[in-house]
């Protein structure tokens, strides 16, 4: 016969085991198993407790977030394709509610799609990604969409941040004429051609823009500086190419990007990079055949 003023007989008068907190440590689920436990049974002094001790419950392939195993990519710090936003939705862990989550009806109230900044590899392929923006269920979401930009084969190397794979040991990404390039990382061993900027007598003009306030001329049509084209990586800043403003002879403006790798047309004449750095803007223009 129990005597209902004794707090327990048994540890079962106490409740039942249960899990407390659960975490991640690296790959490995792990955290709390909460027993509760009678003690001095029976007698008048007799009291619950809980006894709590660490508990290893098991282990994730790829990522562990709050004691549950998800894909490796839901950690990567990077919008992937599924997910609504950096590493959270769909099969990652569930993104955080704003309460100023955009409604919309059609995909173009939610955004423009448009690439984000900077490359990076993906299964030994130099990628970049582009962002998608969508109405689903009346509300705006956007998922990410991988776009190679090279197929980095065997005998080739992906590094993140660079714009081209590093072939055969060429030092591509550098922003130093090495090894078999033909100009600045570019022909060679490298993916990327040179850009031919023409020399032929009478028909082109060398023009040194670096000032931005200098307007320069050939032909009817007025050339200014607006800046470089340039890419930061372990080599520091790298001007691969010059924006140039150019005002037609009828005193309409086109924006003109010229780089190592390709050179721009306008009408009939070309613009190509020469030669640019912290301290000049040299370019070529010249006259090209009638379209």
């Amino acid at each position: 016969m129990r005597d209902p003023a004794i707090a327990c007989y048994e540890d079962a008068d106490c409740g039942q085991p249960r899990n407390g907190s659960i975490y991640c440590d690296g790959l490995e689920i792990e955290g709390t198993i909460v027993e509760p436990t009678c003690l001095f049974p029976g007698r008048q002094r007799a009291s619950c407790v809980e006894k709590v001790s660490q508990a290893k419950f098991g282990e994730c392939e790829e990522f562990c977030q709050d004691g549950i195993c998800y894909p490796g990519h839901c950690g990567n710090q990077w919008l992937d394709k599924g997910e609504q936003e950096e590493d959270c939705g769909g099969v990652c862990p569930p993104c955080a509610i704003k309460p100023d989550r955009k409604k919309c009806t059609l995909d173009g109230e939610c955004g423009t799609n448009a690439y984000l900044e900077g490359y990076r590899c993906y299964n030994g392929d130099l990628i970049r990604e582009k962002v998608n923006y969508f109405c689903r269920n009346g509300f705006c979401e956007n998922e990410s969409e991988r776009i190679v930009i090279f197929d980095c084969r065997e005998g080739m190397t992906c590094i993140d941040g660079h714009r081209q794979c590093d072939k055969n040991g060429a030092s591509c990404y550098d922003c130093i004429k090495n090894g078999n390039e033909e100009g600045v990382d570019c022909g060679g061993s490298c993916n990327l051609t040179c850009a031919p900027v023409t020399r032929d007598p009478g028909y082109f003009k060398d023009m040194d823009l670096y000032n931005m306030r200098r307007i320069d001329n050939y032909r009817g049509y007025e050339f200014r500086y607006l800046g470089p084209l340039q890419t930061d990586n372990e080599h520091g800043i790298c001007v691969f190419g010059v924006q140039v403003m150019v005002k037609r002879p009828n005193g309409n403006y086109t924006e003109v990007n010229a780089t190592r790798y390709g050179n721009y047309r306008i009408d009939r004449l070309y613009v190509g990079m020469r030669e640019a750095d912290d301290s000049s803007a040299k370019i070529t223009v010249w006259r090209g055949e009638k379209k």
